[in-house]
């Protein structure tokens, strides 16, 4: 049926049978794909991609994220600075940690909703996986203006909607989600050939639905 959601080791297509978790019976085309650490599996299904997680060491990679260098001609320096943008907040929805160290400088200094970062294992750490391990993510970035102020240097801005659902909640009605809009200011710098982020600060104007989704936690059940 339509909608039903089955163990993925049944899913006739599957072919892992030591994945976990269960899978929305709603398209005909499944595939797996092993996911680092090596204990996590990852489901790609190429026109539905929800999964409702058993265990935390299910990771969701929703759809296949281009590669970090893209094919074809070279961009130029303008949409090179922007795709670092876009790479760094593809991360999180695809939950590709490589997408991430290819999108910024080692020494990034991040203030994002108030948390501060210095350096890419820190924002590794102590942000990112915080966010894309444990929540299913889209993030919206419009408004992108850039400025290459010197061959190896450059100031960016864009607004971002970010929308946070607790896994496997994004079709279930209650307090599941958390949404906020933001303005960034970035700064880029040119390291071997390719535009990474060297500072991002984000100026968060509004947020809607509970906030307690940023922190994993469940809903209190009322009565």
């Amino acid at each position: 049926m339509s909608g039903e959601y089955i163990p993925v080791n049944e899913c006739p297509t599957a072919g892992v049978a030591s994945a976990n978790g269960y899978i929305r019976r709603n398209a005909a085309n499944y595939s797996f794909t092993p996911y680092q650490p090596s204990n996590k599996h990852v489901l790609i299904n190429t026109r539905s991609p929800e999964i409702l997680p058993q265990t935390s060491s299910v990771v969701t990679m929703h759809g296949t994220p281009l590669p970090a260098k893209l094919a074809g001609p070279p961009l130029n320096d303008r949409d090179a600075i922007a795709d670092a943008c876009y790479r760094a907040f593809a991360s999180i929805d695809h939950s590709d940690k490589e997408l991430l160290l290819s999108s910024v400088a080692p020494d990034i200094y991040t203030d994002i909703a108030g948390k501060v970062c210095n350096g890419a294992d820190e924002l590794l750490t102590k942000v990112w996986e915080n966010v894309s391990n444990r929540l299913d993510t889209i993030h919206y970035l419009t408004n992108m203006r850039v400025s290459v102020d010197t061959a190896t240097t450059a100031r960016v801005t864009f607004t971002a909607m970010a929308v946070h659902c607790r896994l496997g909640k994004g079709y279930e009605p209650g307090p599941h989600k958390f949404t906020t809009g933001a303005i960034y200011n970035c700064d880029a710098v040119k390291l071997d050939d390719d535009w990474r982020l060297k500072m991002m600060k984000s100026s968060h104007v509004w947020g809607d639905g509970d906030p307690a989704v940023m922190a994993g936690e469940a809903p209190v059940k009322e009565g």
